[in-house]
């Protein structure tokens, strides 16, 4: 386990119960499949900084879970000879453990080589996810709608409710009556 800072890494292996702790990505020992979890605008950078590894399996797979980067931005691991891909978990991961425990039912969208999306649909399916194939034209689009579904239904919810108590209807009532429509 490789993350910025050092205190992260144990964390991490302490919440994961295994792992050893590496400073440097370079570090990493081979591996058959490697996730890069790290932000969006940081991927294409580890996944530069990872090839340049002397340990790196130039026959595995390498993944992100990035809900709009496509797997192009593996590309750097991809001349290197690895299998690479990107697969997106529709669901936040505020809290870990929450997250963890109700893993199980979640859509994935999965594109990529065809080689490691073959592998990564068997394990997502095997941690109980709904695996989808996604087309790296249209992940925009995909991620927009994701946005929306995820970001805006508050928003929604706050409107409706502030409209309902503009026509007079009680506070606790109006957002009894929208939790109940959007619940169905």
């Amino acid at each position: 386990v490789c993350n910025q800072h050092l205190k992260s890494t144990k964390d991490a292996i302490d919440f994961l119960g295994e792992g050893r702790a590496f400073e440097r990505i370079t570090d990493l020992p081979p591996a058959d499949l490697t996730l890069l979890s790290c932000a969006d605008d940081a991927i294409e950078h580890c996944a530069q900084a990872l090839s340049l590894s002397p340990n790196l399996d130039t026959s595995g797979i390498v993944f992100h879970c990035s809900g709009s980067k496509t797997s192009d931005s593996l590309e750097s691991l991809k001349a290197r000879g690895c299998f690479v891909a990107s697969i997106h978990p529709l669901m936040g991961f505020a809290d870990s453990l929450l997250s963890v425990n109700s893993f199980a039912g979640c859509h994935c969208g999965v594109e990529g080589d065809f080689e490691a999306c073959l592998i990564l649909e068997v394990l997502f399916l095997d941690m109980g996810a709904h695996v989808f194939s996604l087309s790296k034209a249209h992940k925009c689009q995909y991620h927009a709608g994701a946005v929306f579904a995820s970001n805006y239904l508050v928003t929604l919810a706050k409107t409706a409710q502030s409209l309902m108590e503009d026509a007079g209807v009680e506070q606790e009532t109006a957002k009894n009556i929208i939790t109940s429509l959007m619940s169905n």
